[in-house]
Protein backbone atom coordinates (compact mmCIF):
# COMPACT_ATOMS: atom_id res chain seq x y z
CA UNK A 1 0.00 0.00 0.00
CA UNK A 2 1.59 2.94 -0.72
CA UNK A 3 0.38 6.24 0.93
CA UNK A 4 0.19 10.07 -0.75
CA UNK A 5 2.44 12.21 0.77
CA UNK A 6 -0.36 14.28 2.48
CA UNK A 7 -1.23 10.94 4.16
CA UNK A 8 2.44 10.51 5.28
CA UNK A 9 3.08 13.94 6.45
CA UNK A 10 -0.81 13.49 8.61
CA UNK A 11 0.67 10.22 10.23
CA UNK A 12 4.23 11.79 10.84
CA UNK A 13 2.26 14.15 13.35
CA UNK A 14 0.11 11.57 14.96
CA UNK A 15 2.97 9.36 15.74
CA UNK A 16 4.74 12.50 16.82
CA UNK A 17 1.72 13.08 19.81
CA UNK A 18 1.09 9.41 20.54
CA UNK A 19 2.16 8.48 24.07
CA UNK A 20 1.01 5.10 24.29
CA UNK A 21 1.33 1.36 22.10
CA UNK A 22 -2.69 1.81 21.38
CA UNK A 23 -2.26 5.71 20.56
CA UNK A 24 0.31 4.24 17.95
CA UNK A 25 -1.74 1.33 16.79
CA UNK A 26 -4.36 3.93 15.91
CA UNK A 27 -2.72 6.45 14.01
CA UNK A 28 -1.68 3.78 11.80
CA UNK A 29 -5.28 2.22 11.99
CA UNK A 30 -6.27 5.39 10.84
CA UNK A 31 -4.08 6.35 8.18
CA UNK A 32 -4.05 3.43 6.31
CA UNK A 33 -8.07 2.18 7.23
CA UNK A 34 -6.55 -0.76 8.59
CA UNK A 35 -9.65 -2.48 10.91
CA UNK A 36 -7.32 -5.28 12.52
CA UNK A 37 -3.86 -4.77 13.55
CA UNK A 38 -1.64 -6.03 16.72
CA UNK A 39 1.70 -4.21 17.56
CA UNK A 40 3.62 -6.67 19.92
CA UNK A 41 7.26 -7.44 21.00
CA UNK A 42 8.68 -11.00 20.39
CA UNK A 43 11.39 -12.54 22.71
CA UNK A 44 12.31 -16.03 21.18
CA UNK A 45 9.06 -18.29 21.12
CA UNK A 46 7.03 -15.85 23.09
CA UNK A 47 4.80 -13.18 21.63
CA UNK A 48 3.60 -10.13 24.07
CA UNK A 49 1.21 -8.31 22.62
CA UNK A 50 1.32 -4.03 23.30
CA UNK A 51 -2.25 -3.14 21.67
CA UNK A 52 -4.55 -4.59 19.31
CA UNK A 53 -8.03 -3.92 17.26
CA UNK A 54 -10.66 -4.99 17.27
CA UNK A 55 -9.98 -6.88 20.91
CA UNK A 56 -7.58 -5.72 23.90
CA UNK A 57 -4.51 -7.23 23.24
CA UNK A 58 -4.79 -10.43 25.62
CA UNK A 59 -1.74 -12.07 27.39
CA UNK A 60 1.47 -13.74 26.09
CA UNK A 61 1.49 -16.64 23.61
CA UNK A 62 3.06 -18.45 22.16
CA UNK A 63 5.07 -17.48 18.75
CA UNK A 64 7.06 -19.40 16.07
CA UNK A 65 8.27 -17.27 13.43
CA UNK A 66 7.60 -17.89 9.91
CA UNK A 67 9.88 -18.68 6.96
CA UNK A 68 8.76 -15.13 5.51
CA UNK A 69 7.24 -11.90 6.20
CA UNK A 70 4.47 -9.67 4.55
CA UNK A 71 0.87 -11.66 4.03
CA UNK A 72 0.68 -14.59 6.48
CA UNK A 73 -0.53 -18.39 4.51
CA UNK A 74 -1.14 -19.47 7.81
CA UNK A 75 -1.47 -16.88 11.13
CA UNK A 76 -2.60 -20.06 13.77
CA UNK A 77 0.86 -21.77 12.82
CA UNK A 78 3.09 -18.47 14.09
CA UNK A 79 0.81 -17.54 16.94
CA UNK A 80 -2.70 -18.78 18.20
CA UNK A 81 -3.17 -14.72 18.45
CA UNK A 82 -2.52 -13.71 15.18
CA UNK A 83 -4.84 -16.76 14.31
CA UNK A 84 -8.04 -15.21 16.12
CA UNK A 85 -6.60 -11.67 14.91
CA UNK A 86 -7.23 -13.67 11.16
CA UNK A 87 -10.60 -14.57 12.24
CA UNK A 88 -11.35 -10.99 13.30
CA UNK A 89 -10.19 -10.02 10.02
CA UNK A 90 -12.07 -12.53 7.66
CA UNK A 91 -8.90 -12.00 5.23
CA UNK A 92 -5.13 -11.61 4.74
CA UNK A 93 -2.84 -10.66 7.59
CA UNK A 94 0.57 -8.94 7.00
CA UNK A 95 3.50 -9.14 9.22
CA UNK A 96 6.03 -6.30 9.04
CA UNK A 97 8.84 -7.00 11.10
CA UNK A 98 10.69 -3.91 13.34
CA UNK A 99 13.57 -5.64 14.53
CA UNK A 100 15.61 -3.26 12.67
CA UNK A 101 14.48 -0.26 14.75
CA UNK A 102 14.61 -2.09 18.73
CA UNK A 103 17.06 -4.12 21.32
CA UNK A 104 14.32 -6.83 21.49
CA UNK A 105 12.42 -7.97 18.15
CA UNK A 106 8.94 -6.47 17.39
CA UNK A 107 6.37 -6.61 14.92
CA UNK A 108 3.09 -5.16 13.56
CA UNK A 109 0.33 -7.24 12.17
CA UNK A 110 -2.41 -5.66 9.99
CA UNK A 111 -5.25 -6.50 7.38
CA UNK A 112 -2.95 -4.23 5.17
CA UNK A 113 0.62 -3.99 3.47
CA UNK A 114 1.94 -1.10 4.90
CA UNK A 115 3.98 1.33 3.24
CA UNK A 116 7.87 1.11 3.97
CA UNK A 117 7.56 4.91 4.99
CA UNK A 118 5.03 3.98 7.43
CA UNK A 119 7.19 1.28 9.00
CA UNK A 120 10.30 3.68 9.24
CA UNK A 121 8.23 6.06 11.13
CA UNK A 122 6.11 3.22 13.35
CA UNK A 123 9.31 1.78 14.42
CA UNK A 124 10.72 4.81 15.53
CA UNK A 125 7.47 5.91 17.21
CA UNK A 126 7.34 2.02 19.22
CA UNK A 127 10.89 2.73 20.09
CA UNK A 128 10.37 6.66 21.54
CA UNK A 129 7.69 4.57 23.83
CA UNK A 130 9.80 2.13 24.86
CA UNK A 131 12.40 4.55 26.00
CA UNK A 132 15.58 2.64 23.68
CA UNK A 133 16.44 6.08 22.03
CA UNK A 134 19.86 7.28 22.76
CA UNK A 135 18.67 10.25 21.39
CA UNK A 136 15.69 11.94 22.13
CA UNK A 137 15.20 13.88 18.54
CA UNK A 138 15.36 10.10 16.62
CA UNK A 139 11.70 10.04 15.65
CA UNK A 140 11.47 14.04 14.43
CA UNK A 141 14.94 13.12 12.65
CA UNK A 142 13.71 9.95 10.89
CA UNK A 143 10.22 12.12 10.40
CA UNK A 144 11.65 14.80 8.76
CA UNK A 145 14.04 12.71 6.95
CA UNK A 146 11.45 10.82 5.21
CA UNK A 147 8.65 13.53 4.60
CA UNK A 148 11.30 16.02 3.23
CA UNK A 149 12.85 13.22 1.30
CA UNK A 150 9.28 12.42 -0.27
CA UNK A 151 8.78 15.62 -0.98
CA UNK A 152 11.45 16.57 -3.02
CA UNK A 153 11.32 14.36 -5.68
CA UNK A 154 7.73 15.96 -7.12
CA UNK A 155 9.11 19.05 -6.18
CA UNK A 156 12.28 18.92 -8.63
CA UNK A 157 9.85 17.15 -11.36
CA UNK A 158 7.53 20.43 -11.15
CA UNK A 159 10.19 22.68 -11.25
CA UNK A 160 12.28 20.73 -14.12
CA UNK A 161 9.13 20.59 -16.16
CA UNK A 162 7.97 24.33 -15.97
CA UNK A 163 11.48 25.44 -16.56
CA UNK A 164 10.76 23.78 -20.02
CA UNK A 165 7.20 24.99 -20.29
CA UNK A 166 8.73 28.25 -20.01
CA UNK A 167 10.55 28.60 -23.35
CA UNK A 168 7.69 26.70 -25.12
CA UNK A 169 4.37 28.30 -24.48
CA UNK A 170 2.49 31.68 -25.28
CA UNK A 171 2.51 34.64 -23.69
CA UNK A 172 -0.70 34.19 -21.89
CA UNK A 173 0.60 30.84 -20.80
CA UNK A 174 3.67 32.16 -19.44
CA UNK A 175 2.23 33.97 -16.48
CA UNK A 176 0.48 30.55 -15.06
CA UNK A 177 3.89 28.76 -15.56
CA UNK A 178 5.77 31.81 -13.90
CA UNK A 179 2.89 31.03 -10.60
CA UNK A 180 3.70 27.10 -10.81
CA UNK A 181 7.36 27.92 -10.62
CA UNK A 182 7.37 30.29 -7.84
CA UNK A 183 4.84 28.07 -5.79
CA UNK A 184 7.41 25.18 -5.83
CA UNK A 185 10.14 27.67 -4.97
CA UNK A 186 8.07 27.78 -1.74
CA UNK A 187 7.38 24.73 -0.30
CA UNK A 188 11.44 24.01 -1.54
CA UNK A 189 11.68 27.33 1.07
CA UNK A 190 9.19 25.10 3.40
CA UNK A 191 11.42 21.74 3.16
CA UNK A 192 14.56 23.62 4.13
CA UNK A 193 12.50 25.52 7.28
CA UNK A 194 11.31 22.10 8.46
CA UNK A 195 14.66 21.03 8.30
CA UNK A 196 15.65 23.89 10.29
CA UNK A 197 13.49 23.57 12.67
CA UNK A 198 14.32 19.71 13.20
CA UNK A 199 18.30 20.74 13.69
CA UNK A 200 17.09 23.91 16.04
CA UNK A 201 15.44 21.56 18.35
CA UNK A 202 17.97 18.94 18.20
CA UNK A 203 20.93 21.96 19.16
CA UNK A 204 22.89 20.54 15.56
CA UNK A 205 22.09 23.63 13.81
CA UNK A 206 25.36 25.71 13.64
CA UNK A 207 25.58 29.29 14.09
CA UNK A 208 28.04 31.27 13.13
CA UNK A 209 28.39 34.32 15.48
CA UNK A 210 30.33 37.44 14.60
CA UNK A 211 29.83 41.53 15.39
CA UNK A 212 28.19 42.49 11.84
CA UNK A 213 27.05 45.81 11.48
CA UNK A 214 23.03 46.31 11.18
CA UNK A 215 23.00 47.19 7.37
CA UNK A 216 24.97 43.96 6.59
CA UNK A 217 21.98 42.21 8.45
CA UNK A 218 19.33 43.81 6.51
CA UNK A 219 21.40 43.62 3.12
CA UNK A 220 20.79 40.06 3.47
CA UNK A 221 16.94 40.56 4.60
CA UNK A 222 16.38 42.92 2.09
CA UNK A 223 17.42 40.86 -0.92
CA UNK A 224 14.90 38.51 0.16
CA UNK A 225 11.83 39.95 1.40
CA UNK A 226 11.52 42.17 -1.51
CA UNK A 227 10.60 39.39 -4.14
CA UNK A 228 8.28 38.33 -1.08
CA UNK A 229 6.58 41.66 -1.25
CA UNK A 230 6.69 41.67 -4.59
CA UNK A 231 4.31 38.69 -5.21
CA UNK A 232 1.96 39.88 -1.43
CA UNK A 233 1.23 43.24 -4.18
CA UNK A 234 2.65 44.71 -0.85
CA UNK A 235 4.93 47.95 -0.45
CA UNK A 236 7.95 46.71 1.32
CA UNK A 237 10.27 49.43 3.02
CA UNK A 238 13.72 49.38 5.52
CA UNK A 239 14.08 51.72 7.62
CA UNK A 240 17.64 51.91 9.01
CA UNK A 241 18.89 54.56 11.84
CA UNK A 242 21.90 52.70 13.63
CA UNK A 243 23.60 51.48 9.76
CA UNK A 244 27.00 50.90 11.25
CA UNK A 245 25.91 49.42 14.78
CA UNK A 246 27.39 46.05 15.27
CA UNK A 247 24.99 43.10 15.84
CA UNK A 248 26.52 40.20 17.52
CA UNK A 249 24.68 37.66 15.54
CA UNK A 250 24.72 35.23 12.27
CA UNK A 251 24.38 37.72 9.79
CA UNK A 252 22.63 35.13 7.22
CA UNK A 253 20.17 32.99 9.76
CA UNK A 254 19.13 36.32 11.55
CA UNK A 255 18.41 37.80 8.16
CA UNK A 256 16.18 34.42 7.62
CA UNK A 257 14.20 35.13 10.97
CA UNK A 258 13.34 38.81 9.94
CA UNK A 259 12.99 37.76 6.50
CA UNK A 260 10.35 34.88 7.78
CA UNK A 261 8.79 37.68 9.85
CA UNK A 262 8.47 39.83 6.85
CA UNK A 263 6.66 36.57 5.04
CA UNK A 264 3.97 36.24 7.36
CA UNK A 265 3.33 40.25 7.50
CA UNK A 266 3.39 40.13 4.15
CA UNK A 267 0.51 37.83 4.26
CA UNK A 268 -1.85 39.70 6.30
CA UNK A 269 -0.98 43.18 5.51
CA UNK A 270 -4.44 43.32 3.49
CA UNK A 271 -2.54 44.68 0.02
CA UNK A 272 -0.73 47.58 2.39
CA UNK A 273 2.75 47.80 3.16
CA UNK A 274 5.38 46.14 5.45
CA UNK A 275 8.03 48.24 7.05
CA UNK A 276 11.45 47.10 8.87
CA UNK A 277 12.57 49.58 11.75
CA UNK A 278 16.07 49.03 12.71
CA UNK A 279 17.93 50.77 15.77
CA UNK A 280 20.01 50.25 18.59
CA UNK A 281 17.20 51.24 21.78
CA UNK A 282 19.04 51.37 25.25
CA UNK A 283 22.47 49.32 23.75
CA UNK A 284 19.93 46.68 22.23
CA UNK A 285 19.83 46.09 18.59
CA UNK A 286 15.72 46.06 17.77
CA UNK A 287 14.38 44.87 15.06
CA UNK A 288 10.47 46.00 14.47
CA UNK A 289 8.77 44.49 11.71
CA UNK A 290 5.47 46.32 10.74
CA UNK A 291 2.60 45.51 8.68
CA UNK A 292 -1.17 47.59 8.20
CA UNK A 293 -2.89 44.16 8.91
CA UNK A 294 -5.79 44.40 11.64
CA UNK A 295 -4.28 45.45 14.77
CA UNK A 296 -4.51 42.92 18.32
CA UNK A 297 -5.52 43.38 21.59
CA UNK A 298 -3.59 43.26 24.31
CA UNK A 299 -4.37 39.67 25.06
CA UNK A 300 -3.51 38.51 21.53
CA UNK A 301 -0.53 39.90 21.74
CA UNK A 302 0.99 38.50 25.11
CA UNK A 303 -0.50 34.92 23.83
CA UNK A 304 0.89 34.89 20.36
CA UNK A 305 4.39 33.56 21.06
CA UNK A 306 3.61 31.09 23.33
CA UNK A 307 2.25 27.39 22.65
CA UNK A 308 -1.17 27.09 22.56
CA UNK A 309 -2.87 24.19 24.42
CA UNK A 310 -4.16 21.21 22.99
CA UNK A 311 -7.64 21.74 21.55
CA UNK A 312 -7.17 25.29 21.35
CA UNK A 313 -7.69 27.33 18.21
CA UNK A 314 -4.57 29.32 17.60
CA UNK A 315 -4.67 32.93 16.15
CA UNK A 316 -4.15 32.91 11.99
CA UNK A 317 -0.86 34.60 12.90
CA UNK A 318 0.59 31.73 14.80
CA UNK A 319 -0.34 29.16 12.19
CA UNK A 320 2.07 27.60 10.10
CA UNK A 321 5.82 26.64 10.76
CA UNK A 322 7.54 30.14 9.92
CA UNK A 323 6.92 32.07 13.19
CA UNK A 324 7.88 29.14 15.06
CA UNK A 325 11.19 28.86 13.59
CA UNK A 326 11.39 32.26 13.84
CA UNK A 327 11.49 32.67 17.36
CA UNK A 328 13.61 29.80 17.69
CA UNK A 329 16.28 31.28 14.98
CA UNK A 330 15.65 34.55 17.42
CA UNK A 331 16.06 32.87 20.56
CA UNK A 332 19.49 31.03 19.45
CA UNK A 333 21.08 34.73 19.06
CA UNK A 334 19.92 34.91 22.42
CA UNK A 335 17.07 37.42 21.65
CA UNK A 336 13.44 37.80 22.36
CA UNK A 337 10.44 38.70 20.09
CA UNK A 338 7.01 40.09 21.58
CA UNK A 339 4.00 41.81 19.58
CA UNK A 340 3.99 45.48 20.24
CA UNK A 341 1.28 47.75 20.33
CA UNK A 342 0.59 49.01 17.21
CA UNK A 343 -1.71 50.58 14.69
CA UNK A 344 -1.28 47.63 12.65
CA UNK A 345 0.90 44.51 14.20
CA UNK A 346 4.67 45.16 14.99
CA UNK A 347 7.01 42.36 15.76
CA UNK A 348 10.12 43.34 17.69
CA UNK A 349 13.05 41.23 18.26
CA UNK A 350 15.55 42.50 20.29
CA UNK A 351 19.36 40.67 20.54
CA UNK A 352 21.75 39.97 22.99
CA UNK A 353 24.65 42.26 23.21
CA UNK A 354 28.05 40.87 23.14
Amino acid sequence: MTMKDADLASLALALAEAATPAAVGEAIAECTGSGTWLLATVDGETLTPLASAPEPPGPEVAYKAPDATGELADPEAVSPRLGELAGAAQGALHLHPLSSQFGEDALFVTDQALDPRALTLLGAAVERLQGLDTDPSLFRDRALSTISHDLRGPLNVIGFASSMLQSTVGDAEKELVAKVRRAARTMEGMIRDLLDLGELEAGRLEMRLADVPMKTILGHLRAHAEPLAENAGVTFAIENADGDAPVHADASRLAQALGLLVDGACKHAKKGSVTVRASVVEGVPTFDVEDTGTSLDAQTRGALFRPTSRGAEPHPRAKGLALTLARRLIEAHGGTLEAVESDGVCVRVQLATA
